[in-house]
């Protein structure tokens, strides 16, 4: 995998005279495995390395039954079995060692986001590959019990994989593997934890998992939610609207779009940079990005319904913003 990785950044980045520009951002589906240092602790509160293997989600449906956020997978069959599909081409093993900053930039009830501060990328033998690298990115961590919910937003990323970067934020890899909560804390998921850890510390009616799922989605970092603005931002409605028609289009729904989940395009210089089609059919870059996708589905309204549900929320959502700015644009 490496090879071939290594071959393709040298024939895309040939030089006139032989030269070669190692410097090249990995694709979105290049990542196989990441590797956490710091995330977990022993029970003596020592950092304990953690790997992930890529998964590929399934695509959510219309006949997908309710997520439920309150049932912890307890059985090891369910948690390695039927719920995903295995990720092809095993041979491959390009893994990218995550440091993640020490305070979350989100924390909600379903999951906490922390800043990427170092990706590196590793060869088979653990070894820096030199010159392959990621724009900045997130790592969006499912909570103990709603693993369920990210799973879904990771399965939304991939039915939206054709706007990824255009509507959506670049999706780098969704992560899934088990931990054993009796010899293991995930920081997320007690970060009061108290050291060192035994099993007469345990709560005996609420005893740790031993096969906890342990989520990570990887995505590319965005700048600001649309709900910090003090102005409104000129063709910011338009866009919006525009980009909503196109989820329509998609046959895909979104039940809440507030200014939370409406962030800022990344800057160009600290990633790939992709252009959309307004109505027009003259191509420009959308200043905005839609997330929170775990509040996203296939829709089974008719299209004019879904389109004027969604258009209405952005509608709502620049009033709120020129409320709250005093009427400015």
């Amino acid at each position: 995998m490496q090879q071939s990785v290594l071959e393709d950044v040298a024939s895309h980045n040939a030089q006139p005279g032989g030269c070669i520009d190692f410097h090249h951002h990995l694709g979105r589906e290049a990542i196989d495995f990441i590797c956490l240092d710091g995330l977990a602790l022993d029970n003596q509160g020592r950092p304990v390395e953690l790997t992930l293997p890529r998964v590929n989600p399934l695509i959510p449906s219309l006949d997908d039954p309710p997520r439920d956020e309150h049932v912890i997978t307890r059985s090891l069959e369910k948690l390695s079995g039927g719920a995903s599909e295995p990720v092809s081409g095993q041979e491959r093993r390009l893994t990218v060692r995550l440091s993640l900053k020490d305070a979350p930039m989100a924390v909600t009830g379903r999951s906490a986001v922390y800043e990427v501060s170092e990706a590196v990328v590793l060869s088979v033998d653990n070894t820096p590959i030199p010159g392959l690298r990621l724009p900045p990115l997130v790592a969006k961590i499912a909570r103990e019990t709603t693993g369920r919910n990210l799973h879904h937003e990771a399965g939304m990323y991939r039915l939206l994989d054709s706007v990824q970067g255009i509507i959506v934020a670049r999706c780098y890899g969704y992560f899934r593997g088990s931990v054993n909560l009796r010899e293991l804390v995930i920081k997320p998921w007690d970060p009061h934890a108290k050291f060192p850890r035994s099993e007469d510390t345990f709560d005996i009616f609420r005893p740790p998992n031993p096969y906890a799922s342990l989520g990570i989605l990887l995505l590319e970092k965005l700048g600001p939610p649309a709900s910090t603005l003090r102005t409104v931002p000129i063709g910011m409605l338009e866009q919006l609207q525009e980009m909503v028609r196109t989820l329509v289009e998609l046959d895909v729904t979104h039940e809440d779009l507030y200014g939370r989940n409406v962030l800022h395009a990344p800057d160009p210089e600290c990633g790939e940079t992709t252009s959309g089609h307004g109505d027009s059919g003259k191509p420009y870059t959308y200043q905005w990005r839609i997330i929170g996708l775990e509040d996203c589905k296939p829709s089974d309204l008719v299209m004019e319904d879904n389109l004027g549900g969604m258009t209405n929320d952005v509608e709502e959502l620049v009033h709120t913003i020129y409320s709250k700015a005093g009427g400015m644009y």
